[in-house]
Order: C-alpha cells, then structure tokens, then sequence
C-alpha cells in the first residue's frame, strides 16, 4: 500500500506524545488496532519520530473511537494523530491511496444521488404551533429497513404533526477517511436541504448523525430520536409488552456518543417501558468500546475490524445484544453475537409477534434497493 513521510507539524506532535507517553499501556486495553501494529504505544510513537514515515494502513487501522485519549493520564490522543494523517495522505500523492477508498467514495457519490435522496416538505399549512421537526433516519437504518423507518416516521407524526422526512446521508463517512473538503461539499448539501424543508428541529436516529449535525449544523437543533420516545413514551399498546419473556438483553452503546449521558439513560428508559430485562456490558455508556465498524475500518483493515466485533460480542456471554446504532449491529452479528436494534422491539411486527431477537444481516446490493424502496415511500408522501 505505501508510506506517506510525516510533514514538519505532525512530526512534533508525535515527538511530543512520545515525550509525554509513560508507556502505561492504559489505551492498548480496549484499542481495536493498536495491539495489531506495536506492544507497546511508546514504542510505536518511537518508530514514528525516528522513521518520520509511516505506513498508508496504519493510521486507517484506527477506530477513531477515542478510547486513547479517554483513559490515557497524559491525554495523548491517537485518534487526532491517525486522522492528521489521514488527511496528509489523501492531500497528497492521489497514487497513494488507503485499501477501500474506492468503496467509500462510491458510497458516497451514491448516497447523495438523485437515486438514493429525496424529502417530503408539507403542502399543506399545518395549523400547530408546534415547531417544523425533521426526521433524519441515516444510511445503515434506511439500507436496514425502510419498513422500520416508516412506521418510527409515523409514530412521530402522531406526537408532532408538524413533522418530514429527508432520505439523505450526512457525509461522516467521507469526513473519517480524511477528505474534509469532500465532506463540506457533501454536509453543504444536506445543510441547504433542511433549510429548504423549513426545519426547525432535526430528529435523528443515527448517532453519527448526531454528533456530525451537533458539530457542523447551525441555528437548527439537533435532537436524539431516543431522547424523543423516552420522553413522549412508547406506543400504549407496546408498554410491557415483553415482560413475560425470558430473554436478557446486553446493551450495546456506539463510542461515537460515549459522553452522552442523557441518549444512555433513555435507551434504558425506552427498554423498561418495554418490560425488556437488560444487562450492562463492563465497558458501557461513558466507558463502552467500539464495535468494530468505526472509523471506516471495516473497508481499510477488515482484519482489525474482524478481531475487534468477535471480542465485543464475545462479552455478551451468548447473550442477546440491543443497540441503536443499526451499524454496531451488525458488527454484533458479523462477530457471531445475537442481536437487534431497539426499533425492531418497538415496531417490527416479526419481532413482536413472534419473538425473534436476532436480525439477518443484509448484502451490499439487498441494502441499496431498500434505500431506493424508502425513496419511493417517501415519494409517495408528497
């Protein structure tokens, strides 16, 4: 795959981690990649400052999940040092190019065609104060089931009429391989669609959604679908309803909203409406780990990715595993775990009928029709 050398600035800021480190190795426990490249994060800083080059794969064998820099003493931080990196090399030698850039770019040009985009804007003058809320459900749930979407769409429209829907992605995945110019092209668009729909508010039920509008959009709120239902309350006719099963659910939170206390304590709120009886994983909420797709990993070093799902789902002992992130998931399933989103409890008609708690994951071009198919539905709600 190549090198790329180290420019002046990131050189000093690796001579300076490598001062700082006092190699107590607190970042290697739950690190996805680090294990993979050295024994030690001294000694890996070390090669670096003296090498002043390093390898293509490396820096996009990181998770970006920023355990490192949350448990490190010296709050060194590889996360900022891996993706400075990532931007040098897609700013440089356009030879020079990361395993599974093409996957990514061709996702992304996707993502935001007129294939695979669309929103509906109210024709009607809704007669509410209420305010003009958005829905954003994100890629890996709408690839999910555009079903799921719709019916999670309608329950919000029964509790906020004044509420649309916009099938677009939010650009995260090229902002993590480095390309942050093709990402603000990319945000741009998203950004001048929610203001064409008048939105006031925008609901999301991706995480990465989340954390991107919270950090890129301005004088629109940002809201957590999850925050949303805890408060409002499930459906009436939902409330208990799995109180007589047997099944214990461990609970999966995505390390993109690691200090987001409040989306945790409504996860857990929304699970005990349901009468769902859960555990806690011993690294969760604020100390949870990365399931293994962060960071984009899963396309530049499977490898790593691979070894990181099957160690997370490994810790539900043989458990069922719930999470509301559609692509943590999926990480579960691939790395031999049982498990299933929170909105398939709440308004998959399979799942509540007939109890099934594991989803079947779904291939590349099965994903991309139901994109297609949510477009179509949301067509038809114009």
């Amino acid at each position: 795959m190549g090198h790329i050398y180290l420019s002046k600035e990131l050189q000093k800021d690796i001579e300076k981690s490598f001062q700082n480190c006092t190699d107590c190795k607190a970042c290697m426990t739950n690190c996805p990649m680090l294990k993979a490249f050295c024994s030690s994060p001294k000694e890996l800083l070390g090669k670096l400052s003296q090498n002043n080059e390093v390898e293509i794969i490396m820096p996009y064998s990181c998770a970006m999940c920023g355990w490192c820099s949350k448990v490190c003493p010296e709050n060194i931080n590889f996360k900022e040092l891996f993706y400075d990196m990532r931007k040098e090399i897609l700013k440089g030698n356009k030879r020079l190019r990361p395993s599974g850039y093409k996957v990514v770019k061709y996702h992304q040009k996707s993502s935001f065609s007129k294939m695979f985009t669309t929103y509906n804007r109210s024709t009607k003058e809704v007669l509410t104060k209420q305010k003009k809320r958005v829905f954003l459900p994100g890629c890996s749930l709408s690839s999910y089931s555009p079903n799921l979407v719709e019916k999670t769409y309608q329950n919000l429209k029964e509790n906020f009429k004044n509420t649309d829907i916009i099938l677009k992605c939010c650009g995260k995945p090229t902002y993590d391989m480095g390309d942050t110019d093709g990402f603000k092209k990319y945000f741009n668009s998203l950004d001048e669609d929610l203001r064409d729909m008048g939105a006031e508010e925008v609901v999301v039920a991706c995480e990465n959604c989340f954390i991107t509008l919270n950090k890129n959009l301005t004088n629109i709120k940002v809201s957590s679908l999850w925050n949303i239902i805890a408060e409002i309350g499930v459906p009436q006719h939902l409330k208990g309803i799995y109180k007589g099963i047997d099944e214990i659910f461990y609970i999966h939170d995505p390390c993109s909203i690691r200090e987001e206390e409040g989306i945790h304590n409504s996860i857990r709120s929304i699970l005990d409406q349901l009468g769902i009886k859960s555990k806690e994983f011993k690294f969760s909420k604020s100390n949870t780990v990365c399931c293994g797709f962060g960071g984009m990993i899963a396309v530049t070093n499977n490898h790593v990715a691979l070894e990181q799902m099957n160690k997370r789902a490994k810790e539900a002992k043989g458990e069922y595993i719930v999470s509301y992130c559609q692509s943590c998931v999926e990480a579960m399933n691939i790395g031999g775990g049982r498990s299933i989103h929170i909105l398939d409890l709440l308004f998959n008609e399979e799942v509540i009928k007939n109890k099934n708690f594991i989803q079947v994951n779904k291939g590349s071009i099965t994903k991309w029709k139901n994109r297609y198919e949510l477009k179509k539905i949301i067509n038809k709600m114009k």
